[in-house]
């Protein structure tokens, strides 16, 4: 059963890449494509009860944490840029321990592999092509802070 879960889990992975990719490749950025990324993942579930209360959709933080795995930034800088909130559909940027407490209680094994195996394969697949929206070094993405302070108005 767990080997079913997982070929489901990283499928769904691939497909939500390909859609990235091809929203990029029409002159998407990373966040107006991450933005656009609102089908539900069904073979992942929130880690908290339905009767925690959680402040933040687990939608927007599992879009905020595939960007953080894309681009290769800290839970401090993502704190430095409040205007990713809107892009993942929050309120604000969470706090560093809120972040590193989604990370590690709120995420099961088998959504941190979905975000790194959808991350990954995003990376690998922008390092092979040429899109505008990157530029890519050490083989991490980082998306120019132009881009990030259009984001909240498109």
């Amino acid at each position: 059963m767990r080997l079913v879960t997982t070929r489901r889990r990283l499928t769904e992975a691939f497909v939500i890449v390909l859609d990235i990719r091809n929203d990029i490749r029409d002159g998407a950025t990373l966040c107006e494509a991450l933005r656009r990324f609102d089908d539900p993942v069904d073979s992942l579930e929130d880690g908290y009860p339905d009767w925690h209360p959680a402040p933040y959709s687990f939608h927007g933080m599992l879009t905020l944490f595939l960007y953080r795995e894309t681009t290769g930034d800290s839970y401090r800088s993502l704190t430095r840029h409040p205007e990713l909130a809107g892009v993942f559909g929050l309120e604000h940027i969470p706090d560093e321990s809120v972040l590193s407490r989604t990370w590690r209680k709120r995420f099961d094994h088998g959504d941190r592999e979905f975000i790194t195996a959808s991350a990954h394969c995003l990376v690998k697949d922008i390092s092979r092509t040429d899109m505008g929206a990157f530029a890519t070094h050490s083989a991490q993405i980082h998306i120019s802070l132009y881009d990030l302070s259009l984001a909240k108005y498109r």
